[in-house]
């Protein structure tokens, strides 16, 4: 684990204050006794065209009774961070006496915009004529947008926020239905809509925590840049340093909610290092397992990671047209079966088979090799004289074999119905088998490979 800016959420610290929320009594205050002005409502980002000039917003105020005359501050960043000046702002606002709102137009030359670019506008009313109670900054995005084309729906699986709710096995895996789009410009950059929502979220789990907060009601995405899919690029790049000065690239992107640690607001993003990268797939968005942090920002800096996450490997985006096929395989060895006689003893294993399954092959290997079974198969398909090999078509699900004591691995391959091995959907069973002589003490220990989902690429054109 990177140790860059840290949150310092020890959990004996932490405890009960970071997963829960808190109510105070509130009183009102005072009446502003100045003029009490305020934006009365400011969306996040406003979108125009290469043709625009200008935006008008609206500024109420809280006393009315005089004419008054309102100091503005203002600027306009690139994504840089550097002030442009394409923009211009005016530097007093008027109200005339007994009116409560007035308009606040600013310029700006849309040609000089560049297309997809962020453009942060920051606006802070006088302090001393500024309302105690309402909005008196604020900042928001200007960009002219760029062409999206609708996809289809695609599924968005989740194991992000398992983690993040206390480990909790009942919200691996699931999933919900999204819509995609493609950029016109580039069809290698794609994006998920609307998939952190309270909707979205709110469908999948069947409710959702109090302490949790959403930051916008509008339309959000995740992006993808699928330009390399050993490398798959989401959301804002980052790089990080630590103390020796090695550099770290990352990528981050908004999840669009908030969570309150001992008193603070912070704004969380999903968070991968390119040295254990987002990849692409048979039209699958795979995030790596154990490798997803759920960051911490704060005023749009990083302050550390709260939960490394997706520890089963679920977390992924199907993109439209990704066809599901089912060649999941899960064994249960049963105990044994002793001959009469007492000279022999089998081992007994019933499979469970997905639907595309048309045959199987299995051996068993000495030892524990459930964390990579791959050469095992491999010579399981090659037909390996070192190896036992077991096959059947899917109608055969239940298993005796002989074998001696000892530490076994049976390892598996399913088979398509065109005879293709599924090398990609291998099964691990690692067991102990007592063997003649001894206690027949089912399942002493079992360790299995997790059961992954099954896909096949159809039809995913970017």
């Amino acid at each position: 684990m990177k140790n860059f800016k840290f949150l310092y959420l020890l959990l004996a610290a932490v405890g009960v204050v970071a997963f829960t929320s808190c109510t105070e009594e509130w009183t009102p205050g005072p009446q502003d006794t100045n003029v009490g002005v305020y934006f009365p409502e400011v969306k996040n980002k406003y979108n125009v065209t290469v043709e625009d000039s200008s935006l008008t917003l609206a500024v109420s105020r809280v006393n009315t009774e005089e004419a008054a005359s309102v100091t503005l501050r203002a600027e306009a960043l690139n994504q840089e961070g550097e002030v442009v000046d394409f923009f211009s702002f005016p530097r007093t606002l008027e109200f005339a006496a007994g009116v409560a709102d007035a308009e606040l137009t600013f310029q700006f030359d849309g040609s000089q915009l560049v297309m997809g670019e962020e453009y942060t506008v920051v606006l802070q009313l006088d302090a001393e004529q500024a309302s105690t109670y309402g909005t008196s900054e604020c900042s928001f995005v200007v960009m002219i947008p760029e062409p999206w084309a609708a996809m289809g729906t695609g599924i968005y699986f989740d194991d992000l926020l398992a983690d993040f709710f206390g480990n909790s096995d009942s919200f691996r895996g699931l999933g919900a239905y999204v819509e995609f789009e493609k950029n016109e410009l580039n069809p290698n950059r794609v994006r998920a809509k609307n998939v952190y929502t309270e909707s979205t979220l709110g469908t999948m789990w069947g409710g959702l925590p109090d302490w949790l907060g959403f930051t916008s009601q509008e339309d959000t995405y995740v992006e993808f840049d699928l330009t390399n899919p050993e490398l798959v690029k989401a959301g804002y790049t980052m790089v990080f340093t630590d103390q020796e000065g090695n550099e770290y690239p990352a990528c981050a992107y908004p999840l669009y909610m908030t969570y309150v640690i001992q008193g603070v607001t912070y704004d969380l993003f999903a968070l991968v290092y390119d040295e254990d990268p987002i990849v692409f797939e048979d039209g699958i968005i795979k995030f790596p397992q154990n490798g997803v942090e759920m960051a911490a920002f704060y005023e749009g800096q990083y302050q550390g990671y709260i939960y490394l996450t997706n520890s089963s490997g679920y977390m992924q985006f199907y993109l439209p047209g990704v066809e599901f096929v089912n060649y999941d395989m899960e064994a249960v060895y049963d105990g044994m079966y002793v001959s009469a006689d007492g000279t022999t003893a089998k081992a007994i294993f019933n499979f469970t088979l997905g639907s595309d399954i048309a045959t199987y092959k299995f051996a068993f290997a000495a030892g524990d090799v459930t964390a990579d079974p791959s050469s095992v198969a491999e010579a399981i398909v090659a037909g390996s004289e070192d190896l036992v090999i077991f096959e059947s078509d899917a109608a055969t699900k239940t298993w005796q074999v002989e074998l001696t004591k000892g530490d076994y691995t049976l390892v598996a391959v399913p088979y398509s119905a065109e005879g293709e091995a599924r090398l990609q959907d291998t099964y691990a069973l690692h067991f102990d088998f007592f063997g003649v002589g001894e206690a027949p003490e089912a399942q002493a220990f079992v360790k299995a490979t997790p059961v992954a989902r099954s896909f096949a690429k159809a039809n995913v054109a970017l």
